[in-house]
Order: structure tokens, then sequence, then C-alpha cells
């Protein structure tokens, strides 16, 4: 392997590990003389806007926030030639999971050592608004294993997020329609909340659902579900009661502390602990042991506030259509029928905002593109040639308006569809354009499931 230099001065020593953004180096910095690790980005992923976007929200997440029990920071860049990448501390540990296998499974007070630890990490990420999303053992590294010392760190922040306050207008985020299909769901699905299952937005009390997961894990030594078909596996989570910790081998645990486990498992975000603290309280109480070492913790910030909801422009246009549709489903479950739309149809979503989706519809025309003029002698040698018909392309603007059903009905979505030529389309011959616009609201109505409804 030819050496890899980092930032022009980490040289890569070997590889530790690859996941599916990007692999993982130790590597020795000189000055100072340190061991470090250098994530980067895989090279077919580095020019997806996607992947670009959550690897640099990663390094910001990373850069602002410290913890005793997370890895430390060093520098980062999203522009080296080796590739977008971010230099950690390295910890010389044991990865949860491997211990885990080691050992089979553990005794209640250990875990909550485990859980302490971890949720000291939480109630601080989630006091500054972020959230994990991807909490797992093997994310999460043991030092100084098996001694009265050991403790645990929290490593990898690759999904995380910044929670945002509830915004006043219905809204799916832009990356809802820019990620890949295998990035729908974020996160590893044996561990992830219901609420990512359901596409719905997840807040702090997602993490607390994965941490049940975890203590589920460390406890019995099995996972509460074992389905190997996604399908099978998402069904479980979304609907399933998790079974009791002495079905996976979980015997002789106080129900107290299985009652805490199962609260977090708990389907409703409601019916789960409502932090960190809270978690670690109730565990302290059903073991009966103090395992909370830290300050008491702030309050959580406020969050960043939402935008407003979009106000509905008027455009007197006469080639433009307004249709009004009804669907039963989430906004969520739409953003995912649009992404359909857009994919088998042509197009993408040029912004996203609460309660607009503004898109950008491909149209196809052919149109005649008369020969270039010829001067002189040549000219009038050369036989009158017939316009050359070539194809072309224009972007039609399509604006989508969500507002839930003022009857207050669950689930119930009313659409505005608003299409018009705008600034970046021409409507060229009216028949033409008029029936093009008809046939495409008619897919966009079938990819919704939605009916037209006057007014």
């Amino acid at each position: 392997m030819a050496e890899r230099i980092f930032l022009g001065r980490y040289h890569a020593v070997r590889l530790l590990g690859e996941g599916s953004m990007g692999q993982a180096y130790l590597a020795r910095q000189t000055n100072p003389d340190r061991q470090v690790v250098v994530k980067v980005m895989h090279k077919q992923l580095a020019s997806d806007s996607h992947y670009r976007e959550a690897f640099r929200r990663e390094i910001d997440f990373m850069s602002r926030f410290r913890h005793r029990c997370a890895v430390d920071f060093y520098e980062a860049s999203m522009d080296d030639p080796q590739g977008p990448c971010v230099v950690m501390d390295y910890i010389d540990g044991v990865p949860l999971n491997e211990l885990l296998r080691r050992h089979g499974r553990f005794p209640p007070p250990r875990v909550g050592k485990f859980l302490g630890d971890l949720c000291s990490v939480l109630q601080a990420a989630h006091a500054e608004g972020i959230i994990h999303r991807d909490l797992k053992p093997a994310n999460l590294m043991v030092l100084e294993a098996d001694t009265p010392a050991e403790r645990l760190k929290v490593l990898d922040f690759g999904v995380a997020r910044q929670a945002m306050a509830p915004s006043a207008g219905m809204y799916v985020p832009l990356e809802k329609f820019t990620a890949s299909d295998v990035n729908v769901v974020v996160g590893t699905p044996e561990f992830i909340c219901p609420e990512l299952f359901r596409s719905a937005e997840m807040d702090h009390r997602g993490d607390l659902y994965s941490v049940g997961v975890i203590l589920f894990q460390l406890l019995t030594g099995r996972l509460p579900f074992e389905y190997k078909p996604l399908k099978e596996l998402m069904a479980a989570h979304l609907y399933e009661k998790p079974p009791a910790l002495a079905q996976r081998g979980g015997f002789g645990i106080r129900p107290a502390v299985e009652a805490v486990v199962q609260a977090c498992l708990a389907k409703d975000p409601a019916d789960r602990p409502q932090s960190a603290r809270e978690l670690v309280a109730l565990y302290e109480v059903a073991l009966g042991l103090k395992i909370w070492n830290e300050p008491e913790p702030p309050p959580l910030k406020a969050l960043p506030t939402a935008p407003q909801p979009a106000a509905r422009v008027t455009a007197d246009d006469p080639h433009g259509f307004v249709w009004k549709l009804e669907a039963w489903m989430t906004e969520q479950v739409a953003a995912i029928k649009l992404r359909g739309f857009l994919r088998d149809l042509g197009g993408e979503v040029a912004e996203s905002q609460p309660g607009l989706i503004r898109i950008h519809l491909r149209r196809s025309r052919i149109v005649a593109q008369a020969p270039a003029p010829k001067a002189g002698l040549l000219a009038r040698l050369t036989l009158a040639k017939q316009p050359k018909m070539v194809e072309e392309i224009e972007l039609v603007p399509l604006d989508v308006y969500m507002e839930p059903s003022p009857s207050g009905q669950a689930g119930r979505l009313l659409m505005t569809v608003d299409l018009r030529p705008g600034k970046l389309g021409l409507c060229g011959d009216p028949k033409e354009w008029r029936a093009w616009c008809e046939k495409k609201l008619v897919d966009l109505s079938s990819y919704l499931m939605a009916k037209k409804i006057a007014g």
C-alpha cells in the first residue's frame, strides 16, 4: 500500500476499519509525536453532495462538542487531496461489542457503570441539541477493560443531526429527497427507534430507545429483535412488544431493572424516560446503587427555531395550472412518494421549507434549429438545408404547498400544486403545454394516491 499522508503531516500506519462512508486509519503525527485516528471519506462518495454534507455535519458537531466520555477532535478538512477527513484522538481500548462477545453478558452493576458514562455524554449532547442517531456497542470503546477503572467513550457522530424546535408548518427536510435510497433509514436497523422507521422526525428520546436496545443486549447477550429480513425487523420495532429479558437468557435480573429497559423500548417517545439523566436516575433506583458521577447537568438549551410556514404566492399566469389534492398520508410518506415521482419522471427538489416543496420538472421538447448561414460563393453553390431537429431541455417550476386537514384528522394531508412556466420554462405551443401539464399532474396524483378536490 502506498503511503497516505493526510493534511501534510499525518502518516497512515495501518487501516483500522471501514464503514459505509469511509475508512479509519491509525496514523502518526511527528510534531507533537502522537498516534491519531484519521477518518477519510470513500473516494466514490467524496463528490456526492449528500455524503459531503453528512461528513461536514460530523466535523461541525465534533469540533464544538467536548466531553470526557467522547473522543477528542483535533482537526479536519473537506479539501485534503486524500479526501475529506477528520483527525481524532486514538483510543487504545476494546469495542464494547467485542467485550460483550468475550463475556457473553454482563451483570446489572457493570452495565450500570457503562450506562452512567454513556448517559453523561448523551445528556451533554442533547443539551446542545445534538442527536446521535447511531448508538450501538460497536461505536462505544471501553478503556482499561476488565479492571476496576474501566470506562467508556463514544466514538462516532457520523449520522448525528441538530435538533430543531417544532415548526408551525409541515416540514420535510431536503435530505429526505437528496439522500440515496440506502440512506432513507439512518443508523443501524437493530438499534434505531421506531420513529426513524416511520420516516418521522426524531428527537433526543430516539437515542434513549437505542440505549434501551444496548441495555437489553448487555444484560442478556442477545438483541430484543433478531429478525434477519429488514422488513420483519422494522415491523418488530414498530409493533412488536419486546420479549422479557429471561426469554433471551437474562436470568436473575431484578424486575425493577427490567422495567427500566422496557420503558426505554416503548414505541411512543412519551412513554420513555424523557432525558438521559432521568434514565440513569431510574436505573440507580432499580439497582440500589449510585452510578451518576457527573455534576448535575444544565437545563436543555432552547433549540434553534425552524422557519415559519411559507406563504403561498399567487401568480396570475394564463399558462399556469393549480390543483388541490387530498391524500391520506403523513408529510414524511408524501416525501417518499415524491422521490419516486421525480426519480421515474425526471426532476429534482430545488428547495424545501415548512409547508412548501419547490420542484423543478424536466421537460423535453423537439425544436427546429436553423442551419448556420454561409456567405459568398459557397452559400450560392450549397443547396438549402432543412432545419436540424434538436432536443431542448427546460426546467418547469412546480410548487407543492402542504397543510394538515382543518378537521385535525391525523394523517390527512391537503396539497395545493402550482405548475407554471415561470422564469425557468417556456410554454411553447399552448395545446402541447396544456396536455403536458395535465399529464404530469395526473401522474403526481397517482404517485401520491391523492384525489383532486374542488376549490
